[in-house]
């Protein structure tokens, strides 16, 4: 979740993305691109080109993965800060992640920031079926659910900087200690009581413009 605060018209747009790095279950490397092609650009394309890398099979299309979520987020993120709706054409969007610029409709973009960095989460994963059927035989989830796995996910913050900054900043972080000033974990309770407090914030301060 991404928010900021502050009088209606006078806050910084901001949007965030995070995505599993894996292929969905079931699908193949080649088909899962195949798949995303129209949301791409022929430039966006050429980064995931595995004959033009080096190594094993395996690392090339693991390579090639990391920067279509790359590549993804940052066009989610940066989609969701200008409130646009589902629909809208990712292919508007060519991020040439090489030079660190990001075109829209053909346009150089500026006055952005983006923040990319990942995170792995501790998850814990059960099969389905003998979830499914403890609890109905027993009326309740079974208390060891299932074995600890870490999953790496890509994250992506954009934030709009004002149209002072006449190019888009990009900021890396791959360090654990570097994403503790963005990456915080809460609880359902703790998001619905700071969401109590941020609604009547913004109402005290409607009332006082």
């Amino acid at each position: 979740m991404a928010f900021s605060l502050g009088r209606k018209h006078k806050v910084w747009n901001i949007g965030v993305d995070v995505v599993k790095i894996a292929l969905p279950k079931g699908i193949q490397f080649n088909t899962y691109i195949d798949s995303l092609r129209h949301k791409l650009t022929a430039t966006e394309a050429s980064y995931l080109d595995t004959s033009q890398m080096n190594g094993s099979e395996e690392d090339r299309e693991k390579r090639a993965l990391n920067r279509l979520f790359v590549i993804w987020t940052i066009k989610e993120s940066y989609i969701k800060a200008l409130g646009q709706p589902p629909g809208f054409d990712f292919s508007r969007v060519e991020c040439r992640i090489p030079d660190e610029e990001i075109y829209v409709d053909g346009k150089r973009l500026t006055g952005w920031e983006f923040r990319l960095f990942k995170s792995n989460v501790g998850v814990l994963r059960t099969a389905n079926s003998v979830f499914r059927e403890y609890r109905n035989q027993t009326g309740v989830p079974p208390a060891n659910p299932g074995a600890l796995q870490t999953e790496i996910y890509q994250c992506c913050m954009t934030i709009y900087r004002g149209s002072e900054l006449n190019k888009c900043i990009f900021k890396w972080s791959e360090q654990s200690g570097e994403l503790d000033k963005f990456l915080r974990f809460v609880t359902l309770d703790a998001m619905v009581n700071a969401a109590k407090h941020i609604s009547a914030d913004g109402l005290n301060r409607e009332r006082g413009s």
